[in-house]
């Protein structure tokens, strides 16, 4: 019987595995699209809820993101929702907080993302390693070749309408 029901179990939960347990480092007006967007993702994720930087105050104009705690108490944060990620917003928290955010969520395990707001849509954002740096690199997107011929097409029969229009008026 204990190995048909560990059997069942193994097989349950490769079948519907449980949601990603995420939490949004950030303030409350910061956070709110974030979540909104994890959510609409279409990904298995079950948003817990917002952790507060030190320096912030309790949200006060009742959004839906329940307050988990602050940073300085991360870990029993971390230990009391069961976290698996922590999604923190670029400039929500000080370089130290974030350090020490980073250093504890290694010691236990969880998985320490940032989301980068980036400025343009008609950017690429990669990371590489050069120079023996790891670097975010912001690529312009460049036509691709459709647009491109497209675009010379046109420009052609824009001369050869100039070249014919001009040959009449000579």
């Amino acid at each position: 019987a204990r190995l048909v029901t560990g059997v069942v179990i193994r097989w349950l939960d490769s079948s519907w595995p449980s949601p990603e347990r995420v939490a949004v480092l950030g303030e409350n007006d910061q956070a709110w699209p974030v979540v909104h967007q994890i959510e609409n993702s279409g990904r298995r994720v079950s948003v817990a809820g917002l952790i507060l930087p030190n320096n912030a105050l309790p949200p006060q104009n009742g959004r839906r993101l329940p307050v988990l705690g602050t940073t300085s108490s991360l870990a029993s944060v971390i230990n009391d929702t069961r976290l698996v990620r922590i999604i923190i917003l670029d400039g929500c928290a000080t370089d130290q907080e974030v350090d020490e955010c980073r250093a504890l969520s290694k010691r236990i395990g969880v998985v320490f993302s940032r989301a980068i707001k980036v400025p343009e849509d008609d950017v690429r954002l990669e990371l590489v390693v050069r120079f023996g740096l790891t670097l975010q690199d912001l690529r312009p997107v460049h036509f691709t070749v459709r647009p491109k011929s497209v675009t010379a097409v046109l420009v052609l029969a824009y001369y050869s309408c100039v070249v014919v229009f001009s040959s009449a008026l000579f």
